[in-house]
Order: structure tokens, then C-alpha cells, then sequence
């Protein structure tokens, strides 16, 4: 089952050990949010907006100010560029 949560706004959310399977997440905003132990598994991130976020990874938070960042933290192969099918 595809969840839709195009244009949601996330604002001072923290994500711990969540996945998001099959998402379309395309225009959301991603604000001051935290990731730990999180994945996008075939998910649409298209036209994400991502400000402030970090991202728990090799024992450390790494600061990301955009989204051009983001998707480099995140394990490619369980990405998709293009609108779920």
C-alpha cells in the first residue's frame, strides 16, 4: 500500500527508527527535523524541501541546510527519482 503524504509540513519532528515504505512524499517540507535510524524505501522525494536537519549516521549528527544533501545520507538503491508507480 503507497501512502500519500504529498505537501505535508514537518516541522521540529524528530524521525527514530522509522521507514518509510513506498511514500510519496513529493513537495513536502522537512524543517528542523532530526533522522536516526530512519530510510526511504521507494519513496518520492521529489521537490522536498529540507532546511535545518540533521541525520544520525557513523556515531554522529551531520548538519544538511538543503535538500540537495539529503538524499546522499540515505541508502540510493531504496530511493526512487521518479513518482511511485
Amino acid at each position: 500500500m503507497k501512502s500519500d503524504l504529498t505537501r505535508v509540513e514537518f516541522r521540529n519532528c524528530n524521525f527514530i527508527n522509522c521507514e518509510f515504505l513506498q511514500s510519496d512524499l513529493a513537495a513536502s517540507d522537512f524543517w528542523n527535523c532530526e533522522f536516526s535510524e530512519t530510510t526511504f524505501k521507494h519513496s518520492n522525494l521529489n521537490f522536498i524541501t529540507v532546511q535545518d536537519v540533521k541525520v544520525w549516521k557513523s556515531d554522529e549528527w551531520i548538519q544538511i541546510k538543503d535538500f540537495s544533501n539529503f538524499e546522499n545520507h540515505f541508502d540510493q538503491s531504496d530511493n526512487e527519482s521518479s513518482p511511485l508507480k
